[in-house]
This record gives structure tokens, C-alpha cells and sequence, in this order.
């Protein structure tokens, strides 16, 4: 097995990307509120200088989804 260095060291968040498409009024682009969020997130993170430390990637379901909210996972 080979070791490599992963580009993030700190944290990695996963936005459910079935989530978003069910929320009442929230607007989003063609690419649907989990990829919004994740280009939100990872440019705040650009701005602190925080984009090295943190992964933020859209994910398939948990299923641990409430109604109307988005679901992430932080680890």
C-alpha cells in the first residue's frame, strides 16, 4: 500500500446532496443547494486562509435527512 499526503489535514465536511432538493424556499443554482453550499464554504475558507486545512465535499444520502433541512457531516 502506498502513502500519500492528502491535500486537507484538519477536517473534512460531507453535504448530503439529496437533502437540498426539497427544502421550501430556498433558491439555488442549476447545480442545487448542496453545491452551493460548498462553493459558499470552501470560498469563506479561501478568505481566512483556511481552504489547506478543510475539505468541504458534497456527498450522496446519509439518510439521517429531516424534512426541509440540510444535512452535513463534519469529521
Amino acid at each position: 500500500m502506498k502513502n500519500v499526503e492528502i491535500p486537507w489535514n484538519k477536517a473534512a465536511v460531507f453535504i448530503c446532496e439529496k437533502c437540498g432538493k426539497s427544502i421550501d424556499g430556498i433558491k439555488s443554482s442549476d447545480k442545487g443547494i448542496a453545491d452551493d453550499l460548498k462553493s459558499y464554504y470552501r470560498t469563506e475558507l479561501k478568505k481566512e486562509d483556511r481552504h489547506k486545512d478543510i475539505r468541504v465535499m458534497v456527498s450522496g444520502c446519509f439518510n439521517i435527512c429531516e424534512k426541509g433541512k440540510q444535512a452535513a457531516v463534519f469529521i
